[in-house]
């Protein structure tokens, strides 16, 4: 089934990028942090880390509040070899960027659709991510959408209804014309709610017929 709206938005995580966030606390748990907090619900319920998704706190003083949760040997160490060890554990959840996806979203965009980025992400991990990325085809990841939108250059995240009308407004586009690829069912309930048609994909799935059909 070919896709019929003219805009289609896609989260990152999950979709383009395969995340395995399990490897991040695994890496903070090699560090010494209690495994008891490491999970995605607790990042998720913990306002700093959240802080820092939308880009209200620096990189540093995440990099000050993980260090409370670890063993006074890391906080003992010299700042930027702390830096180093946090920024590594912070970016082993990021994954394979599957080939096809990105020759696919250039295929869409060729074809006359716009295509959109919206991402709940910070800083750190974009800045790898967007390296990534430009080693798959010597693209820098802007020549992929016509607009990019990050939770932490907004300043919002999702699923809060308000990100997907920012965006809405932002691109000069209609919600009516849109649709939009996410691996959280609360996130697809949230852009619905925006006037959004979304689709829940499973995270780090093959991509099937909706979008590999013309």
């Amino acid at each position: 089934m070919a896709i019929e709206k003219k805009n289609i938005v896609f989260d990152l995580g999950g979709i383009l990028l395969d995340i395995h966030p399990q490897q991040t606390f695994e890496a903070f748990a090699a560090l010494g942090a209690d495994r008891a907090i490491l999970s995605e619900a607790y990042t998720l319920a913990n306002s700093t880390m959240m802080n820092y998704e939308m880009g209200l706190i620096s990189t540093n003083e995440l990099y000050d509040y993980i260090t409370t949760l670890l063993p006074q040997n890391i906080k003992d160490m010299p700042t930027a070899e702390r830096d180093t060890r946090l920024h590594d554990a912070w970016c082993a959840l990021i994954g394979d960027l599957p080939l096809y996806k990105w020759q696919r979203i250039a295929q869409l965009r060729g074809g006359g659709h716009r295509i959109f980025l919206l991402s709940n992400t910070n800083a750190v991990h974009w800045q790898q991510i967007a390296a990534n990325i430009e080693k798959i085809e010597g693209r820098k990841v802007d020549e992929y959408f016509d607009r990019i939108f990050l939770s932490y250059e907004m300043h919002r995240c999702k699923p809060d209804k308000e990100i997907f009308t920012q965006m809405l407004h932002e691109a000069g586009i209609e919600a009516a014309d849109t649709i939009f690829f996410d691996d959280s069912a609360d996130n697809c309930t949230a852009a619905r709610t925006a006037g959004i048609e979304a689709v829940l994909i499973e995270r780090n799935s093959q991509w099937g017929e909706i979008l590999m059909q013309d």
